[in-house]
């Protein structure tokens, strides 16, 4: 089961988790974050007052367009981090929509293929499974992109 303080570290200044962890105000003041990229429905920002979001709604279904959002939350993410930022990303557990964002981020930036952004990123979190259709879609923006 998941705790309030469910968070982990991908990369310096970019966490992953659930949204349990996106309503803990003092979880993400000792992580120091800065900017929050909520993936899914019905998940309002908690603190806009204190951090900087962005939110993409979506289910974590399989037949839901992903691979639309990756550009801008990547940029999100580019951005928050380029200017001294701190982002946490997180949907509901923090196993399949805001874990393919990682996923995506990480390709883009390093140039990973698919299948090592999402080992590095279950090396960090082990809970980590985007569904079939993420995958697949990780899988064409890795084409698209010429990773």
């Amino acid at each position: 089961m998941f705790s309030t303080c469910d968070i982990d570290q991908i990369l310096p200044n970019l966490y992953l988790g659930s949204i349990f962890a996106a309503g803990n105000e003092e979880t993400l003041e000792d992580n120091e974050i800065t900017h929050i990229l909520t993936m899914g429905n019905y998940m309002e920002p908690k603190f806009p007052d204190k951090f900087e979001y962005k939110v993409c709604k979506l289910d974590d279904d399989d037949t839901e367009d992903i691979k639309q959002y990756f550009h801008e939350g990547i940029e999100f993410i580019d951005e928050a981090i380029k200017n001294g930022g701190t982002v946490f990303v997180h949907c509901a557990a923090g196993v399949s929509r805001s874990s393919s964002m990682i996923c995506a981020y990480l390709m883009k930036t390093y140039n990973w293929k698919f299948a090592k952004a999402l080992s590095f990123t279950q090396e960090r979190r082990w809970v980590v499974c985007p569904n079939s259709g993420f995958q697949k879609q990780l899988q064409e923006f890795e084409i698209e992109e010429g990773i």
